[in-house]
């Protein structure tokens, strides 16, 4: 099985990438309408204050404070230790979390012991089996009766971020063409993506990432 895992990790351990999260990269929950469904979801699943949930690779930790007030532990897990340590220190004043190097590809230690996981925009591997095994592994981290909520990548939510991005150089002073024109260099950079299987190779590194998903079927 390829390892793509360990050049993504290396990637979010800089220090540009976790303290400069929201200046090289978009959040959904930047979105007002995209944080307002997602929420809502949320809001049908964690039923019970008692819960023990699982954050899983969600970067800087926007979601936290959400989870916190819902819950009764919430378990951060992340494969990139400087990502996790900025999640703490933006969120320092929040009790019940508990932060955790960790691999979504082994989880192990977490069988059977989440009510419910989150992850939003974390499944992004460069490999077709280390996604399915994330995903199997997610699973055996539940309950019985337990519940997973994510955010996964898909053409639908490419356009979107295309989109977003658009807004935020027009926000900035930039024309209309100028915009345009700048996204779609980057979007029709064919060598950077793989459409038969979803990937794509993303920003200066060229790190390998899941691009989107083809929704068909969850069993």
């Amino acid at each position: 099985m390829i390892d793509t895992l360990t050049e993504q990790r290396e990637y979010w351990n800089r220090k540009e990438n976790t303290e400069g999260y929201e200046k090289n990269n978009f959040s959904i929950f930047d979105d007002p309408k995209a944080r307002r469904h997602i929420l809502s979801r949320l809001d049908m699943v964690l039923k019970n204050p008692d819960f023990v949930v699982g954050d899983l690779g969600c970067g800087p930790g926007h979601i936290l404070p959400y989870l916190s007030e819902r819950c009764s532990v919430v378990i951060k897990i992340d494969y990139a230790e400087n990502m996790l340590k900025e999640a703490e220190k933006r969120n320092s004043q929040l009790t019940n979390i508990v932060y955790r190097v960790g691999d979504m590809r082994k989880l192990d230690e977490w069988r059977g012991k989440f009510d419910v996981v989150v992850a939003t925009n974390s499944i992004l591997p460069g490999s077709i089996l280390e996604a399915d095994m994330m995903i199997k592994e997610i699973y055996q981290s539940l309950k019985v009766g337990g519940e997973f909520v994510a955010v996964m990548a898909s053409i639908e939510t490419s356009n979107y971020l295309a989109r977003l991005q658009f807004e935020r150089l027009i926000g900035s002073g930039m024309s209309e063409t100028e915009a345009v024109e700048k996204i779609r260099k980057v979007y029709e950079d064919v060598k950077k993506f793989d459409g038969l299987f979803g990937f794509m190779r993303d920003g200066p590194d060229n790190l390998v990432q899941k691009y989107f998903y083809r929704m068909r079927s969850c069993s």
